[in-house]
């Protein structure tokens, strides 16, 4: 087991999250298991923020169930060993798995932990994964030129640590036109770098926010300048935010359908606990093909909806 340093932590969000992601997988390979025979295609799974292999659940979770109605303990298995398990399964019943796992931390313990317990649980696919320590901003783009697209489709799992992430990774994605996406959107850690009063937002978060959307548009989009009266009797001139994250949201959403396309992201699911938002989950596809796109959507449409 890995250490505590070496594991997320999470709540009744996580299992959603993880849970959702999990579907997809399945959903996905069973929906390529004829097609990717007749076209020769290997199946890539990769993991951006891979981490452990374990999420810790905090205590106060502990006992309540998931989903799917099953007690949560308090460690649960996390993304990477989902689409280990999920591959393992299918292909005991003669459906095609993923063929290649890319496994992506900037944590090393971590990367370390979970090769350990994939040799110790997983020995068969071990020689499928490749573990690579570093940026994810860099490593992801690195992976993705390497491959022959014309040959290969996959899904991409990215779940940013901290906010740290550039839209160019995205880019790179999209221009696959082969991969399937499921975005953890940061909204609590977005939600506070973008103060309600723009002049309370510092240097590094503007600098920070501009490198994850690419842009500074986000600014312009979500602050309105206003007059506001002094002790004085003169005026200030404030820029501010609304209230909420219903305009964050809505921004994103659009944000990711200038990457992927108007009808190639679904989403967000709002992931709170105990009233305060936290995350938003979206599923987005490369695809320019009609058919696949309306199949994606089908089957990302029902698992977010039933989340």
């Amino acid at each position: 087991m890995a250490s505590k340093s070496q594991v997320k932590w999470g709540g009744q969000w996580s299992i959603k999250k993880l849970e959702s992601v999990e579907k997809y997988l399945k959903a996905f390979l069973y929906a390529m298991k004829n097609n990717a025979v007749r076209y020769g295609w290997r199946l890539l799974y990769i993991d951006a923020f891979c981490g452990s292999g374990s999420q810790h659940i905090k205590m106060e979770h502990a006992g309540e169930t998931d989903l799917e109605g099953h007690e949560i303990s308090d460690f649960v298995e996390g993304s990477a060993m989902r689409a280990l398990s999920v591959t393992e399964q299918l292909e005991s019943v003669g459906t095609k798995g993923f063929e290649s796992f890319e496994f992506i931390d900037v944590d090393e313990d971590a990367l370390d932990a979970l090769r350990g317990r994939i040799k110790a649980e997983y020995p068969g696919l071990l020689r499928r994964c490749n573990f690579r320590h570093g940026d994810s901003n860099v490593l992801v783009p690195e992976i993705l030129e390497s491959c022959d697209w014309r040959s290969a489709r996959g899904v991409i799992f990215i779940d940013p640590f901290r906010a740290n992430f550039n839209r160019s990774l995205l880019e790179k994605v999209a221009e696959t036109e082969s991969l399937d996406v499921w975005f953890l959107f940061p909204l609590s850690a977005i939600g506070r770098m973008m103060a309600r009063e723009a002049g309370k937002i510092s240097e590094s978060w503007r600098r920070k926010l501009d490198d994850f959307y690419g842009t500074h548009e986000w600014y312009e989009t979500l602050y309105t300048e206003k007059e506001q009266p002094t002790l004085f009797d003169t005026v200030d001139s404030v820029s501010t935010r609304a209230e909420g994250y219903d305009d964050l949201l809505l921004f994103t959403t659009k944000w990711l359908q200038v990457i992927f396309g108007e009808d190639n992201v679904l989403g967000p699911l709002q992931l709170d606990a105990n009233g305060s938002p936290l995350f938003a989950l979206f599923a987005a596809v490369s695809s320019k093909n009609p058919k696949a796109i309306k199949l994606w959507k089908r089957i990302a449409g029902h698992i977010l909806g039933k989340a």
